[in-house]
């Protein structure tokens, strides 16, 4: 059978089976068995091997192991400290509670580089408060939901970790290609937290119990094991002290002794967070095994090629495949989850962007912002329903909850304009690698 009308009949299939709540996993499996049957040309015992060898790659052991770092920062008090650190560097205005949510994920994306992870962490411990002071719990929610994004910018970036190791390009630069977008999402957060708080004459300030030099010192000393995380992790990667797998395993090691050897916190919860870890680990594993079986059965049969020669003969311009490639990610977040898209971007559309000119660390930047934006987006949208749930918040479309209108404010006006400044200025992504390769 012809490629292209097999891959059309495979994708259908794999639409009409999300749609009907198959987990992904079989879907991709299945998908990979199908088309190599109907192509004919590709013995199935090929693909194996491949699939086998990006499953058990070492830059791929990262994975695991900021998992874990994220379900051991959830369960014990680190995570409460560093929000208590956030909280009195900031003050007390008004949108003090919104802001903390923000940075707080921006600090833990630099520790563990998971989305679901930080909105689990800040949840609990920021939820609670914002009600005491008169915040709307469905507003916080929509701003933890959202800021939740950020963690999965800044570096270790879990799906920058992905995209590396499906296009066998370098991960540490995948790091520093998100690095520079992830800050700009947070300034952009941090600005419309102040917007949409200042005139709210409902939400009181939070009371300030002691002086405010002593209460950042205290509270520096208190969150300072968590602190030291993100300097010893990115320090470590960049100063070529170790690799980001390495990087990983330093970090479980450092959240481990800092649980029971430093605060003591983890005896009563640590077999807890390891089957949590576990659970997840072991889900993510046999999710990437089908979706890189399905990507090489892709690549054996040429498909990368043929979407690449029909985007060349179709679009003439960078500027235009640009936008073509965010469109098609956007839908593909809309219906399939965040890992599997970033896995489908780097095989199939990534040698079309090369063709291009384009970097693919550019446009590494560019599939990851936009992969944010379909994780927030019906009708998979698992960050979206998650924050949902932690937050307690009423997920209505017609007539929009509060939830859903804060999700939509802060997208459009913080995400949205930041995929299209990375899309249309190269720089903003570019410029740390190109820096760290002048230095190196």
């Amino acid at each position: 059978m012809d490629v292209g009308l097999a891959l059309s009949i495979v994708l259908v299939f794999i639409f009409l089976l999300i749609i009907g709540g198959f987990p992904l996993s079989y879907i991709f499996g299945f998908a990979a068995l199908s088309i190599l049957a109907m192509v004919g040309t590709v013995d199935f015992r090929m693909v194996m091997p491949s699939a086998m060898k990006l499953l058990l790659s070492y830059a791929l052991l990262a994975l695991p192991m900021y998992i874990l770092v994220g379900t051991l920062m959830s369960a014990g008090v680190l995570s409460s400290r560093l929000v208590e650190w956030i909280n009195a560097v900031l003050g007390r205005g008004k949108s003090i509670l919104g802001a903390t949510a923000v940075l707080f994920c921006t600090i833990f994306g630099a520790i563990s580089g998971s989305g679901l992870s930080a909105v689990a962490a800040v949840g609990k411990i920021l939820i609670p408060q914002a009600e005491q002071y008169a915040y709307d719990r469905e507003y916080m929610a929509g701003v933890i939901a959202c800021s939740s994004l950020i963690a999965m910018l800044i570096p270790p970036s879990l799906p920058m970790i992905l995209f590396g190791v499906t296009a066998e390009i370098n991960v540490a630069m995948c790091f520093l290609a998100a690095a520079v977008p992830g800050l700009i999402v947070t300034s952009f957060y941090l600005v419309i937290t102040f917007f949409l708080t200042r005139k709210v004459s409902s939400v009181s300030r939070p009371p300030r119990t002691e002086r405010r030099p002593m209460e950042i010192l205290r509270s520096t000393k208190r969150a300072s094991t968590g602190l030291v995380l993100p300097v010893i992790i990115l320090g470590g990667i960049y100063g070529g002290f170790f690799t980001p797998t390495e990087a990983a395993g330093v970090a479980v090691i450092w959240i481990l002794f800092d649980g029971f050897v430093i605060h003591r916190e983890f005896i009563p919860k640590f077999t807890d967070s390891l089957l949590e870890a576990g659970k997840l680990i072991g889900s993510i594993g046999v999710l990437l095994f089908f979706l890189f079986t399905f990507s090489q059965a892709l690549i054996w049969i040429r498909v990368p090629q043929t979407i690449q020669s029909f985007v060349l003969a179709t679009v003439t311009t960078k500027t235009g495949f640009l936008v073509m490639a965010s469109i098609i990610i956007f839908f593909l977040g809309m219906v399939i989850e965040g890992s599997a898209v970033v896995i489908l971007v780097a095989i199939l559309l990534l040698p079309a962007a090369t063709a291009y000119g384009i970097n693919p660390y550019h446009f590494a930047a560019v599939a990851i912002v936009n992969t944010g934006v379909g994780n927030l987006t019906p009708p998979v949208a698992p960050i979206l329903y998650f924050a949902a749930t932690v937050g307690d918040a009423r997920v209505s479309f017609f007539p929009p909850s509060k939830y859903i209108k804060t999700v939509v404010t802060y997208l459009l006006f913080g995400h949205l304009p930041v995929l299209i400044l990375v899309m249309f200025i190269p720089a903003l992504s570019l410029f740390l690698p190109n820096l760290w390769i002048a230095i190196m």
